[in-house]
């Protein structure tokens, strides 16, 4: 029969333990190369929505990275080690169970994750732990989207890929995964982005703003019509939209198939 003697159970807790720490390496490397292409696709973003590239401004595409590096590395451990944490210790049920395990890991990194963005606002004067306290409500709801989206929404497209391969399901998956969340975390994250840059101005403003290019385009519309017509453009085609379904697709991509690839080839 199979007895689980001291000696066994040791030994397991040491290769449990031993596991742990490979995947908190390559969650690492996979973190760290990742926030650079993370940075050059923000830099541009970010440059959009403040309108740096029509008034021939240079874009710094990597600014403080000695801040960006270490605190993304912390932040991708973080969503990974919640998410594990949780599914470990929180029974699988439906309901509050099921829904508050999705959400946690965002939602309680987006403190670390508003430094990472303060490092790309360089538009706003303000020293970077101030400048991080700007736009935390809608950043809240666009990092919940993106932990869902790099933990259980890419597990989920990735299973439904029919491809014997696991680099390429991996892969395809976390497409998916990312040009979803991209699009639904698009407005709340030119929402927390403009605020961080001019926090002078209110939400209503920077989503004037946002809408505000679109007025040209519905100039045949009654006056009164113009305003909401241009809103629902902003949310449904937000300004930037494909730079940011970019950048989250290739993080993902980044992301997951680094950390799995490498444990893949670790077996």
């Amino acid at each position: 029969p199979n007895v689980t003697t001291p000696r066994k159970k040791q030994r397991n807790n040491m290769i449990a333990i031993a596991q742990q720490h490979q995947l908190f390496i390559f969650s690492s490397l996979a973190a760290s190369i990742e926030s650079f292409y993370r940075s050059i696709l923000n830099a541009e973003l970010n440059a959009m929505l403040m309108k740096s590239r029509l008034q021939q401004e240079q874009v710094k595409w990597f600014p403080k990275m000695h801040v960006q590096l270490p605190t993304r590395i912390f932040y991708i451990n973080g969503i990974k080690g919640i998410r594990d944490f949780l599914d470990k210790y929180i029974p699988k049920k439906e309901g509050i169970y099921l829904y508050g395990g999705a959400v946690a890991p965002g939602l309680l990194m987006t403190p670390i994750v508003s430094i990472t963005e303060a490092c790309n606002a360089i538009k706003n004067p303000e020293p970077i732990i101030k400048r991080s306290t700007r736009g935390l409500g809608p950043r809240s709801v666009r990092e919940i989207i993106f932990g869902v989206g790099l933990n259980q929404l890419s597990d989920y497209c990735k299973d439904r890929v029919s491809y014997p391969n696991l680099i390429v399901k991996n892969l395809v998956g976390s497409l998916f995964a990312g040009v979803m969340a991209g699009y639904v975390s698009h407005v709340p994250h030119n929402l927390a982005t403009m605020k961080m840059m001019d926090p002078s101005r209110g939400y209503i403003d920077h989503f004037r703003l946002m809408s505000f290019h679109w007025d040209d385009k519905f100039r045949y519309l009654p006056t009164s019509m113009r305003p909401f017509a241009s809103g629902v453009m902003a949310c449904v085609f937000p300004r930037g939209v494909i730079i940011r379904a970019t950048q989250i697709a290739g993080s993902f991509i980044i992301l997951n198939g680094t950390i799995n690839t490498l444990l893949f080839m670790s077996q």
